[in-house]
């Protein structure tokens, strides 16, 4: 099963909370760029379940589209470690 826009939220709430905010952005090819806003921090997630889950923390202005250092294999996984960041 692929994630959908609608899923990814589900998935968001889930693991993070009804506090966290998500926008969801679907591209033609299937995969789903998510940006996060939970409290002072924000992430975003890029990825798709073939391919995995790139996401960072807070990015930084000068980041721009230079990719993501941390990856994980599914959606959920990548958000668990995204929370372990935010409360840390």
């Amino acid at each position: 099963m692929n994630t959908t826009e609608q899923s990814a939220r589900d998935t968001v709430r889930r693991v993070l909370g009804e506090a966290a905010h998500a926008d969801v952005t679907a591209f033609p090819a299937g995969n789903l760029s998510i940006s996060l806003h939970s409290g002072e921090h924000t992430a975003t997630i890029d990825g798709d379940d073939s391919s995995g889950w790139g996401w960072t923390v807070d990015p930084g202005t000068d980041d721009g589209f230079t990719g993501h250092e941390d990856v994980a294999p599914t959606l959920e996984e990548a958000l668990t470690d995204v929370r372990g960041k935010i409360t840390a």
